[in-house]
């Protein structure tokens, strides 16, 4: 919607531009040939800046749409990690346990499994 609103303010904006050079066509016939040079360069202007505005304003919003995707991801996983039973969980840590076996990062993980166990049952 954002992106429609500012579509038409620039269409307006650039109606007014060329409308202007009508005006001085019309109270000053001798300096047309300038209006019109100066409406191209404005109009172009214009429309370079509605554009690289664009361009930071998807650049800023990819980072924050990332993190919004990425913590209603974790949210998912804790309502899910909720949801399961105790048999589930330690059967979920047993298949991750042997997912990464050959890895040789079974300590790690298990260190980890450990710790979140700890806290889960302090909780």
């Amino acid at each position: 919607m954002e992106r429609l609103f500012q579509l038409v303010w620039a269409v307006v904006c650039t109606f007014v531009i060329w409308m202007s050079v009508a005006v001085v066509h019309l109270l000053a016939p001798n300096l047309t040939v300038f209006a019109v040079m100066m409406a191209f360069l404005g109009t172009l202007c214009f429309w370079l800046v509605m554009g690289l505005a664009q361009l930071k304003s998807k650049e800023k919003s990819s980072p924050e749409k990332a993190k919004r995707e990425s913590s209603n991801g974790d949210a998912r996983l804790a309502l899910l990690m909720e949801l399961m039973g105790e048999d589930e969980r330690q059967a979920l840590k047993q298949r991750l346990l042997g997912d990464l076996a050959p890895d040789g990062e079974t300590v790690s993980l298990a260190e980890l499994l450990a710790s979140q166990n700890r806290q889960s049952h302090r909780s």
